[in-house]
């Protein structure tokens, strides 16, 4: 026997090399156990794993009967992993399809198994008869792969195919895609085609894999670590790590060769030349004694995968931050359901407390009135009681006023209002702000904003109370405005001690002050007055001391002077 052949146990092809793949064309069961029965004993009697998928007409109790008829026992072969005979669903459909990768994988896996465990090689068969017409050409595919990487393995296959489910182009595909077929003609076995013809035609075809037109590295570099052969696109990439074609490899390249010819397993590996990122697949042929480097340039794809990658991450930080926002819309629905359910509450009990205030405080009042003339001018002790009494019935039918004010929500009757004007007004008849400054800035002046007079003037002459009381009576209170595409923006700010952080978020809701005398009323109303008009209030932030507050209204362009 040659070296590196094997017996075959057909008569017809008596022996094979590692690498053979031949294909058997048969008509009935027989002709399986004819020809797989002796192939498969001669792999088990010379060290050889040998695995055998079945399918129709020999399932997996036919084929381990006709074995042992020939073999012997077969539980000693089962037992030490040199024996496997599967059905065709546990190999080439194990995912509920073919796939061609998977099955080649799984061959190659077996054979690195194989030789960990000692024996020499990996014989197999594989009857097709399962095959579907839908899956042929990517069977055809699977199998062209097989014959030209197979050379590259300790394997012998046998490949099986009905010729009654095989027409004339079928036969083609196949046959062209093995070494030679066997076929029964008057009752013998010939072996079609001649193995050294396809041999040789392996051989070239070893040697049309390094063109030198190829635009990727390919190389191929000897057991002693010498590059026997680079084409064009792998000499700059050896040159700049100090090597080239008939010297030796780099240091960490020739470790790579020892191993990957030690384990009889190709190996991947990644390097980076001018900018470009290459993957070289290191494919051993340990008969022949060397290495075979197969570069492809996988800069384009890497960086398509790292802007993939980044995009996904860009959509998940977009679906995050949506969420979010979701979140922040529905909490922020959700409080504004609660302060209106809040104010609604509020303002039915204060315009029942109002109600039944309001009689007996004007009774009150009308007894002062009486007591106020009847007094001793002589007396000013009583007459300053008195006056203490009458100034806080005043004071609580200011907050019964508030309180109603709050409660009833009138819809504002808007028409053009002089901005300046109006401030000036609520300016003249505040008695707390004789001693206040007022510095007014309007862009344009005058400043026309369409709301309702005296709902308006209710939000300023508020404004202005709390500022004076922040100011204690003296300091400067400044009105500014100014106008966008769509808004009136109106800001009020004052030089007093400004709004303490611990109630600025509830600033707007009712019951809430900073003063001592305060009702916790007059934002609140103001609140309500702009958003009734389709407005915003809200305090800002600006430089310096004390409180800013700046009011958003929608223009009204119809109220607005022509330039």
């Amino acid at each position: 026997m040659g070296k590196g052949y094997r017996r075959s146990g057909i008569e017809a092809a008596a022996e094979a090399p590692w690498g053979t793949h031949l294909c058997l064309l048969y008509h009935t069961q027989d002709d399986l156990i004819d020809i797989l029965v002796p192939y498969f004993k001669a792999g088990l009697e010379d060290n050889e794993c040998c695995m055998w998928v079945t399918s129709e007409p020999l399932g997996v109790e036919d084929a381990r009967r006709s074995l042992e008829s020939a073999a012997g026992n077969l539980d000693n072969y089962v037992q030490k992993g040199q024996l496997e005979i599967l059905d065709f669903r546990q190999w080439y459909t194990r995912s509920g399809r073919f796939e061609a990768d998977e099955v080649l994988r799984g061959w190659v896996e077996k054979e690195q198994q194989a030789l960990e465990r000692g024996f020499d090689g990996l014989r197999l068969t594989g009857n097709t008869f399962w095959l579907e017409r839908k899956d042929w050409q990517r069977f055809v595919d699977y199998e062209a792969t097989v014959d030209r990487v197979i050379g590259e393995h300790r394997m012998i296959a046998v490949c099986s195919y009905s010729l009654d489910r095989c027409g004339a182009s079928e036969l083609v595909d196949v046959v062209s895609n093995h070494e030679f077929a066997l076929l029964r003609r008057g009752g013998e076995w010939e072996a079609i085609g001649s193995a050294e013809r396809k041999r040789a035609e392996k051989e070239a075809m070893d040697l049309a894999r390094f063109p030198s037109e190829n635009p990727d590295p390919v190389a191929r570099i000897g057991k002693d670590g010498r590059v026997l052969y680079a084409n064009a696109a792998a000499q700059p990439l050896l040159s700049e790590l100090g090597s080239g074609e008939g010297q030796l490899a780099p240091h960490r390249w020739r470790e790579l060769v020892s191993e990957t010819l030690s384990a009889r397993a190709a190996t991947s590996h990644e390097v980076e030349h001018a900018g470009r990122l290459f993957s070289l697949h290191v494919v051993p042929v340990s008969e022949a004694g060397y290495v075979n480097w197969y570069g492809s340039d996988v800069t384009e794809r890497r960086r398509a995968e790292e802007a993939a990658r980044a995009a996904d991450q860009r959509l998940l930080d977009q679906q995050r931050r949506a969420k979010e926002q979701v979140a922040a819309e529905l909490a922020e629905a959700r409080d504004e359901l609660v302060r209106k359910t809040r104010l609604a509450a509020i303002g039915q009990i204060s315009a029942s407390i109002a109600h039944d205030l309001r009689n007996p405080l004007g009774a009150a009042r009308n007894a002062i009135y009486y007591i106020k003339n009847r007094l001793a001018r002589d007396d000013p002790k009583l007459k300053e009681y008195v006056g203490i009494i009458d100034s806080e019935i005043g004071s609580a039918d200011h907050i019964i006023g508030a309180l109603l004010e709050m409660a009833r929500g009138r819809a504002p009757a808007k028409r053009a209002v002089d901005l300046g004007q109006l401030v000036g007004e609520v300016l003249a008849a505040a008695r707390e702000a004789k001693e206040i400054r007022c510095r007014v800035a309007l862009t344009p002046d005058p400043f026309l904003v369409h709301a309702d007079p005296g709902q308006l003037r209710q939000v300023v002459a508020n404004l202005l109370t709390n500022a004076a009381e922040a100011m204690e009576g003296q300091g400067e209170w400044i009105v500014e405005a100014v106008r966008d595409q769509e808004t009136d923006i109106i800001l009020f700010r004052d030089t007093g001690q400004g709004i303490p952080p611990e109630v600025r978020e509830n600033l707007f809701e009712p019951l809430v002050t900073t003063r001592a005398a305060g009702t916790g009323l007059g934002l609140t109303i103001c609140r309500q007055i702009v958003e009734r008009h389709g407005g915003t209030i809200d305090a800002v932030d600006h430089e310096g001391e004390g409180a800013a507050f700046r009011v958003r209204l929608p223009r009204d362009r119809r109220h607005e002077p022509s330039d």
